[in-house]
């Protein structure tokens, strides 16, 4: 198992709920605490489960399907109009 993993920053400034699993996307939930921008939404999209969402806080909550693991996506350095860059973490247990 690997430690925690933290992948590169990038900025894509775009709000995108998660669609839920569909499968296009491996699980990493066993080694993965924590990822950021395109990367962050692209593993949230394409293999997390939208739980609840918070448009206006552009805040959302998922869940791992294989693993029920519990994960935040979120903007925190969102300002004004630009929701600035992405952050999937590991909710704390």
């Amino acid at each position: 198992m690997q430690p925690f993993v933290k992948s590169q920053p990038s900025r894509s400034g775009l709000w995108a709920a998660a669609a839920g699993h569909n499968g296009a996307v491996a699980c990493r939930c066993t080694y993965v605490e924590e990822l950021y921008g395109d990367e962050a939404e692209a593993y949230a999209r394409g293999h997390l489960r939208s739980d609840e969402l918070d448009e206006d806080a552009l805040h959302e909550r998922l869940s791992c399907p294989d693993t029920g693991r519990r994960w935040v996506l979120e903007y925190p350095e969102r300002t004004g109009q630009d929701a600035g860059q992405a952050r999937l973490r590991l909710e704390p247990t």
